[in-house]
């Protein structure tokens, strides 16, 4: 490895200063996200106090999802198998 870095031009250490400085960014960019707690942004966010309180009632078990309807006969003969849903 430090035989190969040896061997570097001076565009090497500034391809890998760019991508260094990219990837610093980034992550400051998304740790600063995670402590505004993204208010008002397109993010969904779950409320957990909800959540638990719909799970512990039972009412998340008592239907099917309302985006979720069982395949019907007609529906699987026009799957083609190489395909994916």
């Amino acid at each position: 490895m430090l035989q190969a870095i040896r061997h570097w031009h001076g565009s090497d250490y500034r391809l890998v200063g760019l991508l260094s400085l990219t990837l610093v960014m980034i992550a400051l960019f998304l740790l600063g996200q995670q402590e505004t707690g993204m208010s008002g942004s397109s993010w969904r966010r779950i409320d957990m106090e909800i959540f638990q309180e719909r799970l512990d009632s039972g009412k998340l078990s008592t239907h099917e999802a309302e985006w979720f309807h069982a395949a019907k006969p007609a529906e699987m003969q026009l799957r083609k198998p190489w395909r994916t849903p």
